[in-house]
């Protein structure tokens, strides 16, 4: 068995080395888009063609499940370079961004800076999820928090703190939606792993939706289940490891 793709067994994986990869990648994919035009929204696990597909499809589904007012605040955990921003900021009343990279803020901050969103005063913070639960810059309460394919990238223990201090962010009637790629069965951790299609070693939890429903409780457990299913149009084949899978909740 290859030794740095770890089935089932709970092991960390090296969050900074995580960051330092989405700095190099949030660099590189500023670049190609400045140079070759290609979709902003490509991820690790999505090539260009798919991550259009995806975030259309995502949206549709999504969108009118958060059901975001003009009043609302709205809470983006991983905002990377800003593609549910694009989405939000327009129907909202008090957009939040953060993300755990400074050259994805960076980005943020020169995309939605401009005269297009005079008013809307949108604020993009460089904090990991496990800083911006701590810190004074994220004030008060929110109606909606998204945390969209970010898990994967923080080990349980942080998480599960997480997701404890996530039931005192949501408000009255606030939605959660949370999407992450999901092991297939059973959970598998790739650590420090050479990806050929990256040109890096990569690192991430692909943990089961039990595993998810288990770490949220904390929420789950004042809150109802608005949708949730897993999404399988984008697997690699039958065989496939992973999967995606979102969750929805409103808190009573």
């Amino acid at each position: 068995m290859n030794s740095h793709r770890i089935y089932e067994i709970k092991k960390d994986i090296d969050t900074d080395a995580v960051r330092r990869f989405y700095e190099k990648r949030a660099k590189l994919l500023h670049d190609s888009v400045c140079e070759r035009n290609i979709s902003r929204y490509s991820t690790v696990t999505l090539n260009e063609e798919n991550a259009e597909r995806w975030d259309c499809m995502e949206k549709k589904m999504i969108l009118p499940l958060l059901d975001i007012r003009a009043t609302d605040s709205v809470l983006d955990i991983g905002c990377g370079v800003g593609r549910w921003a694009d989405s939000i900021i327009p129907l909202c009343g008090r957009y939040v961004g953060t993300d755990f990279s400074q050259e994805m803020i960076k980005t943020c901050k020169a995309s939605f800076g401009g005269p297009d969103y005079a008013g809307k005063d949108p604020s993009f913070l460089n904090l990991s999820f496990q800083q911006l639960l701590d810190s004074d810059e994220v004030k008060g309460t929110f109606d909606v928090v998204l945390i969209a394919g970010v898990s994967m990238y923080i080990n349980d223990d942080d998480l599960r703190q997480g997701f404890e201090k996530m039931a005192d962010l949501l408000s009255s009637g606030g939605r959660l939606y949370l999407w992450e790629s999901i092991g297939v069965g059973r959970r598998l951790t790739l650590d420090e792993i050479w990806s050929e299609a990256l040109n890096s070693n990569y690192s991430a939890v692909y943990r089961t939706c039990e595993e998810y429903l288990t770490l949220l409780q904390p929420v789950l457990s004042i809150s109802d289940i608005v949708d949730q299913r897993v999404v399988s149009e984008f697997d690699h084949g039958k065989n496939s490891d992973t999967s995606r899978w979102y969750l929805v909740l409103r808190k009573r």
